[in-house]
Parts: structure tokens; sequence; C-alpha cells
């Protein structure tokens, strides 16, 4: 969820956000239980720690990801402005969630294997000023990981379905305050005191079901995974 820092800006993301999330396109790690793929990235920072570390999860939301990184033994955390959700997160799955935004925290600095966020960023108002203090917190061997949306144009999917037209090409109206290319997430981590391992596009997850429709999805999802306009960007960074 993004800093909410201008006057009426806080109640978007309240109660009413995540309701209209739910029903329509879900929360992008998952309503009840993590998504496939934030499983497989958490097992690939575990091979890359050798252990279970300390974990913040930046815009947590109702702390999905927070409790199935505890139940694999991390030290893990979220930070999540909107009162209503870290509220539902502490309450439903017993998870520790800070009220507010990363800045405001007052995490002690040089204490995290990882910062993550899952399409956050594209949210915040300044994501130098967050990454930044996201840099401070990592401990030398640590690494920031975030996924954002590719939205300077339409995936490979929606535009094949809009060309036949079976899909809508841009909904109405957008919560994205930044839209980021490659370049621009390079630019963002160097002037957030970052340096940059890898920028790669992160498949969808497979449609399920065996008919026309699911195998027409699942094979322009392998293709747009590979394209140059993916559906998103995963960031994998360390301090400097």
């Amino acid at each position: 969820m993004p800093r909410s820092v201008r006057s009426g800006e806080s109640e978007l993301y309240d109660r009413h956000y995540y309701e209209m999330c739910d029903g329509g396109r879900s929360l992008a790690g998952g309503k009840e239980e993590a998504s496939s793929k934030l499983r497989a990235r958490l097992a690939s920072m575990e091979r890359r720690l050798g252990w279970p570390g300390r974990l913040v999860d930046v815009g947590c939301a109702t702390g999905v990801f927070v409790a199935y990184a505890k139940g694999r033994g991390w030290d893990a955390i979220g930070v999540e402005p909107s009162a209503w959700a870290a509220e539902q997160g502490r309450r439903t799955r017993g998870v520790e969630i800070v009220t507010g935004t990363l800045e405001d925290a007052m995490l002690e600095p040089g204490s995290f294997d990882v910062v993550h966020s899952n399409h956050v960023v594209e949210h915040l108002d300044d994501p130098v000023r967050t990454l930044s203090v996201a840099s401070r917190l990592l401990k030398q061997s640590g690494v920031l990981v975030i996924e954002v949306p590719y939205e300077l144009t339409l995936p490979l999917a929606e535009r094949t379905l809009a060309m036949v037209g079976t899909n809508q090409t841009r909904p109405d109206t957008t919560y994205h305050l930044s839209f980021f290319s490659k370049h621009g997430l390079e630019e963002v981590a160097k002037r957030s005191g970052l340096r940059v391992e890898s920028i790669v596009g992160q498949p969808r997850e497979p449609v399920s079901g065996s008919g026309a429709k699911a195998l027409v999805l699942n094979a322009l999802y392998a293709v747009e995974a590979r394209s140059p306009r993916p559906n998103a960007l995963v960031m994998t960074a360390v301090a400097v």
C-alpha cells in the first residue's frame, strides 16, 4: 500500500479497497494464502541465505505473506499504512504488522536479511524515498526484492484479447502513481543506494482448467513472460 500523504488519500486504501480487490482481480499476493510465486520467491531467499532470516514485507495488506514466512521459520513482520488491513492481519493471522509507512515504522537499520514488496511501489508518491529507507534496513548480506506491474503498454495477453474484442483495454481509473520500465527501476534503485542484481519478467499464475480459454491464456502467459512487455517486473537488489 502507498504512503498516504495527500488529503483524503488514506481513505482510498481502507476496507472498501480490499473488498473491491477481493471481488475483482484479488490481491496480487493472494487473499487467504500466499500465491505460488511468493512461495517460490521465499524459497529462493532461503537458498540464498542458507537459512530463514529476518524479513519485512512492505505494504503487507492483511499479512498473508508475513504469515506464510513465519510458518517457514522466518522472523517476519509487515508494515501496512491501512489501519483496517493491519488490524485484520493482526487479528486473523496473529502476525506482527506495524501500522504506517516504512519511513515512520522506526525499524532498526541494518537488521533485515530481506526487504520485500509485492505490487506496492507503483502506489508510492516517492519511490526513491521509501526504497532509500529499505536500503538502510538491510544487513550487509541482505537483499531487497520488489515486484511491480508493467503498465507502459498493454501486456501481450491483454493486447491479444483486446484485438479479438474479448477484453477491456484499460480500467477507467487506477490507484497507481508510478509506471516502471526496466530502466526506470534501475534508476530508482541507483538513487536509493541500491545495486541491481537482476530485473526479470514475472510469469503470471497459470489458469486452471483444460478448456480452450485456459489453454490460450496459459500459452499467452508463457510467451509474455519472455517478452519485452511482461505483465510484471521483479527486481532484486542489494545495498551499496
